[in-house]
């Protein structure tokens, strides 16, 4: 028989029904990068004339400024942290009803969130501008690779930015129920 801290223990972490996994995660991802579309093809033209079909070696290979990329790379990763730290989720997050938590399910606030979008970006920050050589190139994306495999392995379903910040990524209808009862205990 089960004593009392178990089965809370058990009812805390049934978490493959409480938590998201990756087809919701990227469902999400893929909103709030449609939300950020209309910065990103200002900030980067460009790019914008080769998805209009230009096909000219000029288009090809005039990649955007280096200021370009990273000031639209420092405008996404604000707007994650902010809605993290202030929501809890981002725009996409909130369409389908899923929230960043730590693993009591408690609200994470800034400083976890600054750590979990940092934990995340490391790989895509040194993946296009630093341009070392293929190999390391090949092991960022391989990094990359496995961190997102893992959410679907995992029982938390837990990247390795969650891993890393302590935190899940909740369905919002277990959140409800997890925080209502931390206000009772």
């Amino acid at each position: 028989m089960m004593d009392s801290a178990a089965a809370g223990s058990e009812k805390i972490h049934d978490l493959d029904k409480e938590t998201a996994g990756l087809l919701r995660r990227g469902i999400a991802g893929f909103i709030d990068g449609l939300l950020f579309l209309p910065i990103w093809i200002a900030l980067c033209p460009p790019l914008l004339a080769c998805a209009a079909g230009d096909s000219s070696s000029a288009c090809l290979l005039n990649e955007p400024e280096p200021w370009r990329r990273a000031l639209s790379n420092s405008l996404l990763f604000v707007y994650i942290v902010l809605m993290l730290g202030l929501y809890g989720r981002t725009v996409g997050m909130m369409a389908l009803h899923i929230r960043i938590t730590k693993l009591d399910g408690s609200d994470i606030g800034f400083g976890r969130a600054l750590l979990r979008t940092v934990a995340y970006w490391i790989p895509v920050v040194f993946y296009g501008p630093i341009s070392v050589s293929e190999i390391v190139q090949i092991l960022i994306t391989a990094f990359c690779v496995m961190g997102l495999m893992w959410i679907m392995v995992d029982r938390k379903h837990q990247g390795y930015h969650d891993k890393i910040a302590n935190t899940l990524v909740m369905r919002e209808e277990y959140y409800q129920e997890r925080k209502g009862a931390l206000a009772e205990a």
